[in-house]
């Protein structure tokens, strides 16, 4: 018994996900050291916190929170994400899997949660959605390629410009729209630049210039 405790205590103290134990009024009562970690508390200042004074003050978040609080009373376990605040005062996403925790008598006594901070993962996905929609509305052309510099896509704006279908241009080298201002010794150390910044991509103006950003300079291709 003393050896399965101390293994299960191992694990609550090393693994990298937040837990957070709330008593049946959903007030803070343990939290591992990951949880005190994501959310930049100390065990003496997360105790005795009602968990609703640490989620993200806005509606959408209170409002599921809410929702969430009351399947535990019934409970009922769950699966969802919900927006925290750190003690410095920014935002935290969370992956949240939460268990309704219930007395010998059969009484509601709190909720167990485990805590996977995908605050990264958000930030990861809204920054697609931006070059998502830069990518489609844009009045440039664009094209993306893979790091051999064959182009994997373009936008419609692409099309227009240059007069070339998608399916013609996909599996393509950019070498396909070079303007001949330049030596293939400029191309190779242009895609070179573009390796080192991570910028698998080239526009095309409406002026039918060609043009990559390379160190912060439009270079004309």
């Amino acid at each position: 018994m003393q050896a399965d405790e101390e293994m299960y205590r191992l694990i609550v103290n090393e693994i990298s996900d937040g837990i957070l134990v709330l008593d049946a009024d959903f007030v803070a009562r343990f939290a591992n050291p990951a949880m005190l970690r994501i959310l930049g508390y100390s065990p003496d200042e997360l105790d005795g916190v009602w968990a609703g004074d640490l989620v993200w003050s806005e509606a959408e978040d209170l409002g599921r929170f809410a929702e969430e609080t009351e399947k535990r009373r019934r409970g009922e376990s769950g699966n969802y994400e919900l927006r925290w605040r750190r003690k410095d005062g920014s935002a935290c996403w969370s992956r949240i899997s939460a268990t309704a925790r219930f007395d010998p008598d059969g009484q509601f006594d709190g909720s167990l949660i485990v805590f996977q901070d995908i605050t990264e993962r958000k930030r990861t996905d809204e920054t697609l959605r931006l070059w998502a929609s830069v990518f489609a509305n844009s009045r440039e052309g664009i094209a993306i390629t893979d790091r051999n510099g064959i182009i994997l896509d373009v936008n419609e704006a692409f099309v227009r410009i240059t007069g070339y279908g998608r399916e013609e241009v996909i599996g393509q080298n950019p070498r396909i729209l070079q303007s001949g201002r330049h030596d293939s010794a400029f191309y190779a150390g242009m895609w070179e630049s573009l390796y080192k910044v991570q910028i698998p991509f080239f526009m095309i103006k409406q002026s039918n210039d060609m043009i990559a950003l390379i160190d912060g300079h439009d270079q004309r291709l």
